[in-house]
């Protein structure tokens, strides 16, 4: 007689009321599993694939940069979406969740292998939790978690860097940076798992993308004031002023491309949550209450950010008026804020977490963006996803209940400092968020020295940017793709825009072939000129 599978082996010793010795259970192995848990789970990580073009809408929608080129945006996420999902497919997952260290997994599951025919995510005890998963499915569904976090960071991406170095950045970054701290916090081998309190990636892709479009953002500025700084300690002397033209820096256009592609971003993207927030691997009561909460606090964001931004402009610019673009914004930090509490607290307290993400994040966004941190980030990722993804964070480790984790019938916790008095979870929480934001920092920085130093080595480029520094990727402006698209038109109206004679062609070109040999002596006006259709 044959050796059983490992998959009969491996699977718990009850389900569906039957004993495993039932030969009806060697013969199909589906009946290991519950139908109801497949198929919301494959539902949940088709709902979150409807979030990869929801960001790319919402980011061009609500992107002045991006009115010169919505479909860099658009594009940009669905190919991040396709690198990200190969390398996930390959190594991304043994990385995470396969057997190794606290800090980094084995080989175990390379090229899916041991994958097929094993029941349950790796290391989670099937048995205490009554049900198992297909490991396959398990596979499926966080590899769309993967690539949402990497499209997060597409929107850094405008005015600093060219289409391929980001999809390069995408495959590393999801290999040194998303890997490991997914490990920390959702695989039963981190060192974070027991300790951490994050249902759907408050910490692990909010926090973690946040900082690192931070990094990519201001990359440029950080290598400017090291150098500077290096030259103060080790050439002093006459002090040199900064190259940084504070009248260059674009702040005149603070409007919309597209209020259209914001609502249908947002919706799509507020759709696709449930995805997110409703999977805890089972279908349960605690699926139910995590749905709820979901919506509750994405409501409670939106009419927190409108209200505050009714109330700041109005007394500030007598301007009294709502914005549809608040509303949109106020949602999606309601979301974020969410996240990481799903699962955990009650829905007054999701209710509360989204009043508080709407009016920080608001409040936030102009203080950012002021002259006195200069973040440069109108997509307000950093704001969004950073403040929200934090508050997130802090926000469950006060409001966990016992109660709405065990709804699932197996999760067990020790509550949050408000109805337990645990207070300790609330540093926990803390101490993760730090290690995150500060592990994503560095790496995310070392990546961006490396590609930069291979860029410079290999092809012997040296253009320097409107901030006066080096940049040996961004020769060309990364809003080429429209003037090709103008032109296949024959001269035709599009995406709302003038048609354009064959002399404005000219001129396109010309500024193109600048571009390309380096040429110093434009300015940044005048590039806009020439690249702008007449």
């Amino acid at each position: 007689m044959s050796k059983a599978p490992f998959w009969v082996e491996a699977a718990p010793a009850f389900h569906w009321n039957k004993n495993s010795t039932d030969p009806v259970f060697n013969n199909n192995p589906n009946n290991w599993y519950n139908g109801s848990d497949i198929v919301w789970l494959l539902v949940s990580s088709m709902l979150v694939l409807i979030t990869i073009p929801g960001v790319g809408l919402l980011y061009a929608g609500t992107s002045s940069r991006a009115r010169r080129s919505p479909l860099t945006l658009l594009a940009l996420s669905f190919m991040t979406c396709g690198v990200v999902a190969l390398q996930w497919f390959i190594f991304g997952y043994s990385i995470t969740f396969s057997k190794g260290s606290a800090f980094w997994g084995g080989s175990h599951h390379f090229l899916l292998l041991n994958v097929e025919e094993m029941p349950g995510p790796p290391g989670f005890d099937t048995v205490a939790r009554g049900t198992a998963i297909p490991q396959l499915l398990h596979v499926f569904y966080e590899c769309m978690l993967a690539c949402f976090a990497a499209v997060l960071i597409s929107g850094a991406v405008v005015g600093k860097r060219t289409m391929h170095h980001f999809l390069v950045f995408s495959f590393i970054w999801t290999t040194a940076v998303y890997c490991p701290i997914a490990r920390w916090s959702w695989s039963p081998y981190g060192w974070s798992y027991d300790m951490a309190l994050d249902f759907a990636g408050g910490s692990v892709i909010h926090l973690t993308s946040a900082t690192s479009a931070a990094m990519y953002i201001h990359y440029d500025d950080i290598v400017g004031g090291i150098a500077r700084l290096a030259r103060c300690i080790f050439r002093p002397g006459k002090r040199q002023s900064s190259s940084i033209d504070e009248a260059s820096i674009d702040e005149s256009e603070d409007k919309v491309y597209s209020v259209y592609f914001a609502i249908i971003g947002t919706a799509l993207l507020w759709f696709g949550w449930f995805g997110f927030n409703g999977s805890s691997l089972s279908v349960s009561l605690r699926t139910v209450a995590a749905c709820v909460s979901t919506f509750l606090a994405g409501c409670a964001g939106g009419c927190a950010w409108t209200g505050s931004d009714f109330l700041m402009y109005g007394f500030a610019e007598r301007q009294w008026r709502f914005s549809i673009t608040s509303y949109c914004n106020g949602t999606v930090a309601g979301l974020v804020a969410i996240t990481p509490a799903a699962g955990f607290v009650g829905h007054k307290a999701a209710i509360l977490i989204g009043l508080l993400a709407g009016c920080l994040c608001a409040v936030g966004d102009g203080i950012l963006q002021s002259r006195v941190f200069r973040m440069r980030d109108d997509l307000s990722i950093i704001n969004i996803h950073g403040l929200g993804g934090l508050l997130g964070m802090l926000m469950t480790g006060i409001f966990a209940r016992k109660d709405i984790a065990n709804l699932d019938g197996f999760t067990v916790i020790e509550g949050g400092w408000i109805r337990e008095k645990n207070w300790i979870q609330l540093a926990y929480q803390v101490g993760i968020a730090g290690a995150c934001i500060g592990y994503a920092a560095v790496v995310t920085f070392l990546i961006m020295l490396v590609l930069d130093g291979i860029t410079r080595l290999f092809c012997g480029m040296n253009v320097r940017t409107k901030h006066g520094t080096s940049d040996g990727y961004n020769l060309v402006p990364w809003e080429i793709d429209d003037m090709v698209v103008i032109q296949s038109n024959g001269g035709r109206r599009n995406a709302g825009q003038e048609p354009i004679d064959q002399s404005s062609f000219e001129m396109h070109t010309f500024a193109a072939s600048r571009a390309l040999v380096g040429d110093s002596q434009t300015t940044d006006e005048e590039d806009r000129r020439r690249w702008r259709p007449r």
